[in-house]
Formats: C-alpha cells, sequence, structure tokens
C-alpha cells in the first residue's frame, strides 16, 4: 500500500488488511463487514482478560516475523490489536 510520501507502517497495512478479511459473498457481490471477524473479536477480548495486550509501540514498531517469533499466540494478539486500531481509525471520533 503506498501513499504520499512513501509506504504505511507496517503494522497499519497489516491492520487494513485484517480490518478487510470480515465479508460475505452474494452471488458474484461481495460486501465487506469488518466486525464480522469473531477470530479477531475474541482474541482481542482474551487478551485484554488476560492482561496480554501488546503496547501501542510494539504494535506500530513491530513486523510480524518479530510478533511470530515470540510466539503464534502473540502473533494472533497483534493482528486482533492491529484489527481494532484500524477500526478505531475509520468509526472513532
Amino acid at each position: 500500500m503506498r501513499r504520499a510520501g512513501g509506504r504505511l507502517p507496517t503494522g497499519l497495512e497489516e491492520g487494513i488488511a485484517s480490518y478487510f478479511e470480515g465479508h460475505r459473498w452474494a452471488g458474484g457481490d461481495v460486501t465487506f463487514l469488518p466486525w464480522a471477524n469473531l477470530e479477531r473479536f475474541d482474541r482481542l477480548r482474551e487478551a485484554a482478560a488476560k492482561g496480554q495486550l501488546l503496547s501501542f509501540e510494539d504494535l506500530l514498531t513491530s513486523g510480524p516475523e518479530s510478533m511470530l517469533a515470540r510466539g503464534n499466540e502473540v502473533a494472533i494478539t497483534y493482528y486482533a490489536q492491529l484489527w481494532a486500531l484500524v477500526h478505531f481509525l475509520m468509526e472513532g471520533d
């Protein structure tokens, strides 16, 4: 993904991709339903309940490879938080 001045931060690119995971096909048409992503929503809730949320700095400065190196659960939390961040950016005041 490109914007004026260069690439978006990797975390933001990954968050945008996660945002568009929620969708439905009807015939040949696709309807995007960003909130319809139970895997991301459930992991976000679980990580928050367990005190396993990543710092904002980790989200914006780390890439998927470093999160995978920390374990699958950390990587899934990373994507869930990026998904929520993009929701905030799209819908927040």
